[in-house]
């Protein structure tokens, strides 16, 4: 087990005393730290393999570089790669950093998302949740004090840390980022926690912290967005900011949004119709944008991204399915609905019998797939149409499913007695 699945007084306790409220300390939380920092490693090196995602920042003397050296298989560790790094950037203080590294591990994905299901099942799913993990060879943290708009869960899988946490008052004006010299002035009120390798830390929505060390560490945050302005300005930001910046033209001036028809087109110049023309298709591809987002995170425990899909075998009618966690979601979309299934969304047609045999396997209870052929396949009316669903297409989206990870296979001998009679 890659994360505890459960808190040692228990989830009801912790959200009751501490959930956006005061932080926590878990000593010895995570029963194989190294274990932890493995998995995390070869995400780096996943994640850096084709080239640098946008989601990785590699920190030298504070300053971001643009070109960082990458960790390599060879580098055998996190402690490895830093020291390599730091040699060729001639860096005294280095630090690594991975946004939404659950896309990069599949073993981490499945832990995180065990991890947090019992918050989930207590607050709801977010809107938002990331995986970042921290490799560091600097004393100072280099975000320096700031606060999250998120709850923080942080887990040190090497070394030892030191955090400094401050309730949201202490720092005057309240911004994101305290300034650079307040760590001198603020040190003396702070609430000091000291974590070792397999302790973790529980940190609320907006309080402020930095960390600081002596030596090498590593360590995973698994980052909450629960609080629901923080979480509706950030959803919103993340589909619409794109949009927005592709309806604008200096050359042409500010493009407009209306909902009005295209016949509009036909009776204004040229140069107001392109830029109304792009603003219509922007919005219309923004709610598109929006819509699948939202299906995909809240099936996903919040998630922006999963892992790839694994390669999954076609299924046959003797095997017996399950799914995996009750997180499927479903929305319509006209005459089709958008499938969302542990981070992938799948966009297929609404026919009734596809609905009906996503609302069996919801239940989580093991079934054949001879009975599902048998009971999903035929005709049934979508509109005005009579339309047929084919064993084929039943037994693709099966295996669609399979692979996105929401559903599983089982061998006849672990199916339970009651599912092999009924």
């Amino acid at each position: 087990m890659l994360l505890p699945a459960e808190l040692p007084d228990g989830w009801n306790r912790f959200m009751e005393e501490y959930w956006e409220s005061r932080p926590r300390v878990f000593p010895s939380l995570v029963r194989a730290p190294a274990r932890l920092s493995r998995v995390l490693f070869d995400a780096a090196v996943s994640a850096a393999r084709n080239g640098i995602p946008p989601q990785l920042r590699f920190v030298a003397n504070g300053t971001r570089s643009s070109r960082p050296p990458v960790p390599l298989r060879t580098d055998g560790g996190f402690e490895g790669y830093l020291n390599r790094a730091a040699k060729e950037t001639q860096s005294r203080d280095v630090t690594f950093i991975l946004n939404e590294a659950q896309a990069s591990s599949v073993a981490l994905f499945e832990g995180v998302i065990q991890f947090l299901s019992p918050v989930f099942a207590r607050v709801g799913i977010p809107l938002e949740t990331d995986a970042i993990f921290f490799a560091t060879r600097s004393h100072v943290s280099s975000l320096g004090i700031h606060r999250d708009p998120q709850s923080n869960f942080v887990f040190l899988a090497e070394g030892e840390k030191t955090f400094l946490l401050w309730p949201r008052h202490a720092v005057r004006g309240e911004p994101e980022v305290a300034p650079a010299g307040a760590l001198a002035e603020l040190r003396s009120s702070a609430e000091t926690i000291h974590l070792r390798a397999g302790d973790a830390l529980y940190i609320p929505t907006g309080y402020y912290h930095c960390a600081v060390q002596d030596g090498f560490s590593v360590h995973l945050s698994i980052a909450i967005s629960t609080v629901p302005e923080e979480v509706t300005h950030r959803f919103l930001q993340r589909e619409l900011e794109p949009f927005l910046r592709n309806c604008f033209d200096p050359s042409e001036g500010a493009s407009f949004i209306t909902n009005t028809t295209d016949t509009i087109f036909t009776k204004v110049p040229g140069s107001v119709t392109r830029p109304l023309r792009r603003g219509l298709a922007q919005m219309r591809m923004a709610e598109e944008n929006i819509r699948s987002a939202f299906v995909r995170t809240q099936s996903a425990n919040g998630f922006w991204s999963a892992p790839p899909e694994r390669p999954h075998p076609a299924l046959k009618p003797a095997d017996w399915v399950v799914a995996k966690r009750s997180n499927l979601r479903l929305m319509s979309e006209g005459r089709h609905i958008l499938v969302g299934a542990c981070g992938h969304v799948y966009r297929c047609p609404a026919h009734p019998l596809l609905i009906r045999l996503l609302e069996t396997l919801a239940h989580g209870e093991p079934v054949r797939v001879r009975e599902l052929l048998r009971r999903f396949t035929g005709t049934a009316r979508i509109g005005e149409e009579e339309l047929l669903l084919e064993s084929q297409w039943v037994l693709l989206f099966l295996r669609n499913l399979c692979e996105a990870r929401w559903l599983k296979t089982m061998t006849p001998k672990r199916v339970p007695r009651r599912a092999r009679k009924s």
